[in-house]
């Protein structure tokens, strides 16, 4: 098990648990929450603006790894994950943030189920998140979890001598 395993497992899981979420994008259409690996897909820029929403990424979720460690040979490796969430609101009441906020809840949650995540890494505490409280980004509200895990253990496949 690799950490690319551990992204993808990841990512195949909060598809999953925010499939019933449906939030609005810059386009204005209601659409659910989209879960991507380590970055959003590349947007060539366009002369019109677009309203096909495959084509706009908000809202959506990061899961990037950020790295790791092995310290030792014959202890677990480290993988440090951040989930990173963005949200289109342009309401100008600002609170958008409760949408970005609605996610991590939901993506905590799953965390505080799961015992083992791609049956070989273990969530280690304490896990800590964060809202951006940047006021000129709106109306684009983002959040973010710092996971850390630890992997399966690399063995010596011969004895020292």
């Amino acid at each position: 098990m690799t950490a690319t395993d551990l992204q993808d497992a990841i990512v195949q899981a909060l598809k999953e648990q925010l499939a019933p979420l449906r939030l609005t994008n810059s386009a204005g259409h209601e659409v659910g929450v989209k879960v991507f690996p380590q970055f959003k897909p590349y947007r060539a820029p366009r002369p019109a603006q677009t309203t096909n929403d495959d084509d706009l990424p908000e809202p959506y979720v990061l899961v990037a790894l950020v790295n790791g460690e092995q310290t030792e040979i014959d202890k677990p490796n480290k993988v440090d994950v951040v989930v990173a969430v963005e949200v289109y609101d342009p309401d100008p009441n600002r609170q958008g943030y409760r949408d970005a906020s609605h996610i991590l809840n939901v993506i905590l949650g799953y965390f505080e189920r799961k015992v083992k995540i791609a049956r070989a890494f273990e969530l280690v505490r304490p896990i800590k998140w964060d809202n951006d409280l940047d006021p000129n980004k709106h109306p684009y509200y983002s959040a973010a979890i710092g996971l850390h895990f630890e992997g399966p253990t690399i063995y010596r496949e011969e004895p020292e001598t």
